[in-house]
């Protein structure tokens, strides 16, 4: 479908459609497949987003591209790979503030700037997510408009109809799973991003989540949109 309509579609358009309908699906093979991920799957997955970028940028097959994932805001796919690596499952646990650490450094080495340097400009500068705002998105986007949200909603004529009933539990760990804090991130959200498409809702959170920038999952619940 977006191989068809190239010609008509913007950069920014294709790069949104090829990240959401595309490469999104292949996020998470080394958390399915591995040990058993070959190198000859892997560099097949890593093909395929660079056919995304010769779609994006209208490069030929023999021509080079790596100078278009920074134009893009791309990271290769071994690298995504390992970042989101089970984020959904990880993503808030105690110890993802050492990777989330690691990250920062990563981010001051591509800037050219020292340790002592906020990183909070330079994630929006850039438009790179930071590993909490990762764990956001996916958890909103793996239970928005999802089987396991219908129960959780009602139809009464209330003012607070459109959120979705948090179930309490007496244990910890089930409040910190992503099925539990999932609801409490949606609900949160604002009526009308919860209307949108999956595509767009996806769209619509990744811009919001690079543009405000969010070092843990408290800053995001006390944001006020």
């Amino acid at each position: 479908m977006v191989f068809q309509h190239r010609s008509v579609l913007c950069r920014r358009t294709k790069s949104m459609l090829c990240d959401t309908l595309v490469l999104s699906h292949v996020n998470y093979c080394d958390v399915v497949y591995d040990p058993r991920l070959s190198f000859v799957d892997a560099k097949r997955i890593q093909k395929l987003q660079n056919c995304c970028l010769r779609l994006i940028f209208g490069i030929r097959r023999r021509q080079p591209i790596s100078h278009t994932l920074r134009l893009n805001e791309w990271i290769n796919m071994k690298n995504r790979s390992v970042l989101t690596y089970g984020v959904i499952l990880w993503g808030a646990a105690p110890d993802a503030s050492v990777v989330f650490l690691q990250q920062k450094k990563a981010i001051r080495a591509i800037a050219g700037v020292s340790q002592r340097t906020s990183c909070r400009e330079l994630f929006s500068q850039y438009g790179i997510m930071t590993l909490p705002a990762i764990y956001i998105l996916t958890c909103l986007c793996s239970l928005y408009k999802s089987d396991k949200t219908e129960s959780f909603h009602h139809d009464y004529s209330t003012r607070n109809r459109h959120k979705w009933i948090l179930t309490q539990h007496r244990i910890k760990r089930t409040q910190d799973s992503f099925n539990f804090l999932g609801i409490k991130l949606l609900n949160k959200l604002p009526q009308g991003w919860l209307e949108l498409s999956k595509v767009s809702f996806r769209h619509q959170m990744k811009r919001f989540l690079t543009k405000n920038v969010f070092y843990s999952i408290k800053e995001f619940l006390d944001y006020k949109f």
